[in-house]
């Protein structure tokens, strides 16, 4: 392994490692905004303000609405829909993550897949490096 592959992959480490404490940081920063954020919406409902600014932000409510079906029940949810008389919100669907452990499983015993497909699904392999934290040997380079 040349000097430049590896300055490659003790960058590549390196850069993991970072992403990894700042991914850990950002969720705790994500959790303590959840928290205060049922403070602030009461205190601002109760002091009748709409917006505060402070350093050069502007803090105000946004209400959402969205729907979805009842504890993922989409059958029923589409039978309701249709009931309604909202029929062009139904459509056929499929699970893409089933449908690509079914092809990971036909690609891994050699199956071709269904001609079908062609023109319709997308199949798509991706190779890429990841790291993980080594359980021995630290500090030293071992090429398996």
């Amino acid at each position: 392994m040349t000097a430049a592959y590896i300055d490659n992959a003790k960058r590549f480490v390196a850069l993991t490692v970072e992403k990894r404490q700042i991914e850990a940081r950002l969720k705790e920063i994500e959790a303590e905004l959840r928290s205060l954020q049922e403070p602030l919406l009461d205190y601002m409902a109760d002091s009748g303000i709409d917006r505060i600014s402070l350093d050069g932000y502007t803090l105000y409510p946004l209400t959402q609405t969205w729907a979805s079906a009842l504890d993922g029940d989409q059958p029923r949810a589409c039978a309701a829909l249709e009931v309604a008389g909202l029929s062009k919100m139904v459509q056929p669907r499929f699970n893409a993550q089933t449908l690509s452990a079914w092809v990971r499983e036909q690609m891994a015993a050699g199956q071709e897949l269904p001609v079908s497909f062609e023109g319709t699904i997308k199949v798509l392999t991706i190779v890429e490096i990841r790291a993980r934290k080594a359980e021995k040997g630290g500090g030293k380079i071992e090429l398996e």
